[in-house]
């Protein structure tokens, strides 16, 4: 599961990052809590199949829905799925993105005594969590684009606080899991924990535990 995560970087750090340029970006501002429903910058492959800054919805919405509160049910898309279910499998294909964070929550512990932690690279890089996304005509001929966040097994580092976690993939995947003839046996290769020694474990630190989101 992933419900929480943090975006500190600027649109121009973007960019460089994921050598993308900006193409229907809404403009946003360092979040230490972004959640689900909200509009974010993601990276996905444009119209003259070169990689495009933009903003989707978090929470897919499969085309042929008929309600726009689906998306709600959909923040996360389990990996070992994802080419069997109605609602992930043609995106799996054909429509995959990627999103840039500073790290992801989750919390540990029973009833009101849960911890919050913040997940991160240790060399403070970004995080690019790989999705799928989709595009939904609301009934007045609007179209909007939302997205999900793909989830595998835990690594023996994320394992001390939860069962589950993204699918985080590193720069030399990016072309790959964003082209459109990539073969599927080979994307599902990348649908594997991260590696242990590039993640580390904040404990303590929850959404609104740094009151300076634009100082990281």
């Amino acid at each position: 599961m992933c419900g929480r995560y943090r975006l500190t970087v600027s649109k121009t750090q973007l960019e460089e990052h994921y050598r993308a340029i900006a193409s229907g970006l809404k403009p946003f501002e360092p979040s230490l809590n972004v959640t689900p429903g909200s509009e974010v910058p993601v990276v996905a492959v444009g119209r003259e199949k070169i990689p495009v800054l933009t903003t989707f919805r978090w929470g897919l919405i499969p085309s042929w829905s008929k309600s726009e509160k689906t998306g709600y049910k959909m923040i996360n898309a389990r990996s070992e799925t994802v080419t069997i279910k109605p609602s992930f499998s043609k995106p799996f294909q054909r429509s995959r993105c990627l999103i840039p964070c500073n790290g992801f929550y989750e919390w540990k512990g029973d009833g009101k005594e849960k911890r919050p932690w913040l997940i991160k690279r240790s060399d403070e890089e970004v995080l690019s969590l790989a999705g799928l996304y989709d595009r939904w005509r609301s009934p007045a001929g609007e179209d909007l684009f939302t997205f999900t966040i793909l989830t595998t097994k835990a690594n023996r580092v994320m394992e001390k606080i939860h069962d589950r976690m993204p699918v985080i993939l590193n720069p030399e995947a990016y072309s790959f899991w964003l082209g459109s003839g990539s073969g599927g046996k080979q994307l599902e290769e990348l649908l594997r924990p991260f590696e242990d020694s590039l993640m580390t474990l904040q404990e303590g630190i929850s959404p609104h535990s740094d009151p300076h989101p634009g100082s990281q």
